[in-house]
């Protein structure tokens, strides 16, 4: 256990995939070796006995198991049960690091006990296959059964902490909150936390919850191009196999001779994700939920207004041919790519995302660009978010779904007007601005925790350009942006303490005033039924608005109800990726990383589409 001014670090296991014991991994079962809680005086410095790897590591660590407590001061002297938050970060089940969210701030800010954790990533914490069911009577889950175990450590022994197991807020950013919504439809999560939040999430999409067929046959290869095994069935050669064994070599997307013959369109980047096995995960989420399966709790969805944005600098690394800034051909290119339709990438590209009305905002030299980043949104996170409030509304369970969306246009202050384009070519004339409120830009908001950069910008090293990612201009103490992070690190809080985000009956008090009250999504709203739902609007107001299908660029916080019922019938989907490369014209540069990780690690690789994609966990915020 690790202590340092209150703030504890666990060791959960040490087997299983996270450690340097080859015969562990990719079994399935995880033990407890956790120690017994100690209490410390809040004021106590001890060394450590054990730990995990740093997060400015530049290589991962299977010993990465550990789980990290924040307690304030009042924990350590009072009696009281404090409401406990325990956070899973994202990184798209590849990358991440508990270490990187210090909950001090808002555990001080308060009084919450704020739980951080580490699980497995990339190929160790998702591999599947038949013949691990078999032995394990569950597969291809394994990072997310770590987390399931840290919250049942939280249960066994947060009240030596001084917290409350009755009162425990489980939330997660992006992967993070992809892994809420899988504990939501786990039967083995159900009475493991009591409310939940869900920030930049999915509920369906195959890429991330992927069905055996799908994960089985990429497993596959796998375990015969990388592993050097017979197959993925092979479990006696594949738990001898070094781990670095599992790393996707650079270059390997665009060799025909050595890309996957089956796998996610987001294949290297993100290319696993927990599989529907039956048993872990019984069925795909929102079809638990449609079922009434679910463990029902109260809820937060949210979403940010330019979700898609940092994942359109992506598309160059995954889809053959295509070259970015991006034109009409390479929009329709990426299109096809994703949902293996081309009449619907035809459809998807000329009419319900019409490129003569993405100008407006940009400007017509990144019509394109534009185009492609409200396309990543909608199919992957808000019409996505939007089926999960409809059918948590629809269920008849007790419990209260809220949604939000943030927006907040000033978020990169003096830095506005820099233009990417003279660090990257393939960012054309894109301004920061131009980006907009990004994927993960939400979490220094709620963890009140942000860095500050320098007032102006005046060379493009890279040090300075994975700042724009990482900072903000200066900031002072009671300015615009901390009164949003006060709303929102308020309404969390209160959302751990009471099961409702603006219950002010509980000890969460807002600085600078109160809070407007949150209806839920299916509620009457301006004195009229809104069949389609409401949320909060958070930024710099905070005030409830309506989904509804008059959400016309450029007015689209949210997507038209149009655009979202299409993509509920249009999946993006899995697909041979080296047939691609077959009538591809073009092949883009190889990727400048040397291979895509599969365990924790913090270090970011310096090309365009993974430092925008990770970089966004850390938004502002260490």
């Amino acid at each position: 256990m690790f202590l340092v001014f209150g703030t504890f670090q666990i060791c959960l296991t040490t087997s299983a995939g996270c450690t340097t014991n080859p015969a562990a991994r990719l079994a399935g079962s995880t033990t407890t070796a956790a120690t017994a809680a100690m209490t410390m005086p809040a004021s106590t410095a001890m060394a450590s006995t054990v730990r995990g790897p740093p997060p400015s590591s530049k290589e991962g660590e299977e010993d990465c198991l550990f789980l990290n407590v924040y307690r304030p001061v009042i924990a350590a002297n009072g009696t009281a049960r404090l409401p406990v938050m325990f956070w899973v970060y994202g990184g798209g089940y590849t990358e991440g690091d508990a270490l990187l969210y210090n909950g001090t701030a808002i555990a001080a800010a308060h009084d919450v006990i704020v739980v951080t954790v580490n699980y497995r990533l990339g190929h160790l914490g998702f591999f599947g296959s038949q013949k691990s069911f078999e032995e394990e009577g569950t597969t291809g889950n394994w990072g997310t059964l770590d987390t399931q175990l840290g919250l049942k450590w939280v249960r066994e022994n947060i009240e030596a902490f001084g917290g409350d197991k009755d009162r425990v807020l489980l939330f997660g950013e992006s992967a993070g909150a992809f892994s809420v919504m899988w504990h939501i439809a786990a039967p083995g999560s159900k009475g493991l936390f009591h409310a939940a939040i869900i920030e930049s999430g999915t509920s369906s999409t195959g890429i991330f919850f992927q069905n055996q067929s799908d994960a089985f046959k990429y497993y596959d290869w796998v375990a015969k191009d990388l592993a050097g095994c017979q197959s993925a069935h092979d479990l006696d050669c594949l738990r001898q196999t070094e781990s670095n064994k599992f790393d996707i070599p650079a270059g390997i997307r665009f060799d025909p001779s050595r890309a996957p013959t089956w796998g996610s369109p987001l294949f290297p980047h993100m290319p696993v994700g927990p599989i529907v096995d039956g048993t872990a995960l019984p069925d795909v989420p929102l079809h638990v939920i449609k079922k009434g399966m679910h463990n029902d709790v109260p809820l937060i969805l949210g979403l940010n207004r330019n979700e898609g944005s940092m994942f359109g600098f992506m598309l160059a690394d995954l889809v053959p041919g295509l070259t970015l800034p991006p034109r009409a051909k390479d929009s329709l290119d990426a299109s096809e790519y994703f949902l293996q339709n081309s009449t619907a990438a035809q459809e998807l590209t000329a009419s319900l995302y019409p490129p003569d009305e993405y100008s407006t905002v940009y400007g017509e030299d990144n019509t394109y660009f534009e185009q492609i980043f409200y396309v990543i949104r909608d199919a992957m996170f808000h019409c996505s978010m939007r089926r999960l409030a409809t059918a948590l509304a629809e269920s008849g369970r007790r419990s209260h779904t809220w949604m939000y969306s943030f927006d907040k246009p000033d978020i990169y202050g003096t830095w506005s007007g820099f233009r990417l384009g003279k660090f990257l070519p393939a960012f054309g004339n894109l301004t920061l601005a131009e980006l907009g409120t990004v994927h993960g830009s939400e979490v220094p908001f709620v963890f009140k925790q942000f860095m500050e950069g320098p007032a102006n910008l005046t060379s493009f090293g890279k040090a300075t350009f994975f700042s724009l990612f990482t900072a903000h201009p200066p900031r002072q103490p009671g300015d615009a942006f901390h009164k949003v992070s006060d709303a929102f690190s308020c309404m969390w809080a209160s959302m751990a303490a009471s099961g409702a985000p603006t219950d002010l009956n509980t000890s969460c008090l807002l600085i600078n005033g109160s809070l407007p009250s949150w209806l839920p999504y299916n509620s009457s709203f301006n004195g009229s039924s809104e069949p389609e739902g409401v949320y909060m609007h958070i930024g710099d107001v905070l005030e409830m608005r309506s989904w509804r299908d008059g959400n016309i660029y450029p007015d689209n916080e949210m997507p038209s109800l149009h655009q979202c019922k299409w993509w509920d019938e249009h999946p993006i989907v899995f697909h041979d990726l080296r047939t691609d490369l077959k009538s591809a014209t073009t092949a883009p540069l190889p990727s400048t990383s040397t291979s895509l990780p599969s365990f924790a690690r913090s270090d970011f690789y310096w090309n365009s589409c993974q430092l925008l994609l990770f970089a966004a966990t850390l938004f502002m915020f260490r």
